[in-house]
């Protein structure tokens, strides 16, 4: 075998052996490690928890002093609203997107 001949067999040894040739992705040292659970990102179920709270009628006046963490699955209200029953409005709404595993309410009630 010839230089030429043993550089081109390595060469199509190592394609086929590569993760395209048998149908994986290409790894990247980016590339995130699967999870145990399916849980959606943390940032994303924030988003989607306050989007909630924002498009319920009642809620979306009340908003001022409220944030939103989430945390595989487990979301933190925090902040502070006017009537108690606001809050608790709040911890069913959050409770109610799909992915939350369990609301942490720490809302204060402070009346105007």
């Amino acid at each position: 075998m010839t230089r030429h001949q043993y550089f081109h067999a390595c060469l199509l040894a190592l394609a086929c052996t590569s993760p395209l040739a048998i149908g994986g992705s290409p790894a990247t040292p980016y590339q995130a490690l699967p999870q145990a659970v399916d849980y959606p990102d943390d940032v994303e179920l924030t988003d989607r928890v306050f989007g909630r709270l924002c498009y319920d009628d009642i809620l979306r006046d009340h908003l001022g002093n409220v944030q939103v963490s989430a945390r595989n699955g487990w979301v933190t209200l925090s902040g502070s609203v006017i009537r108690d029953t606001v809050r608790g409005r709040m911890g069913q709404v959050a409770k109610s997107v799909n992915g939350v595993e369990r609301v942490v309410n720490l809302l204060v009630v402070v009346p105007e």
